[in-house]
């Protein structure tokens, strides 16, 4: 992970990089030295750990740390959804009520997804949820 693309995440999410710092469990200063890629005092390389990258790419996905996972045996479903950019809400809120009205543990899981940033696809899924309360 670059320090662009570490730069990048931290926006996408919407962390300033107090919150960031506090979601990855590091200082806010190695956020701030992560995103500039050097130290200030001798301009040496800062490399992004692994982990923090893999970290990342959890809390991108919205995945709970391993200790916080329900017990039992869960369900794992993935949602993705590619359209083109001009896709109307109409469409794409037809397609999500069609695979909540097949399965309906589908629906009990997106009462408890977190918005992606997506208009296109949060707001059909809000609406599909206040549509079935």
């Amino acid at each position: 992970m670059t320090p662009d693309e570490f730069k990048a995440w931290r926006k996408s999410l919407g962390f300033t990089q107090t919150e960031a710092a506090e979601a990855l469990g590091v200082s806010r200063g190695s956020v701030e030295l992560y995103e500039l890629g050097k130290r200030r005092d001798d301009g040496r390389e800062v490399v992004i750990p692994k982990t923090i990258a893999l970290a990342c790419a959890a809390l991108e996905a919205h995945l709970l740390p391993y200790s916080e996972k329900p017990s039992g045996s869960p369900k794992v479903f993935r949602i993705i959804i590619s359209a083109p950019d001009d896709i109307d809400h109409f469409t794409v809120d037809t397609l999500i009520k069609s695979a909540t009205d097949e399965h309906h543990a589908l629906h009990e899981l997106l009462k408890h997804t977190k918005p992606v940033g997506d208009k296109a696809i949060d707001r059909p899924i809000q609406n599909l949820i206040a549509s079935r309360n």
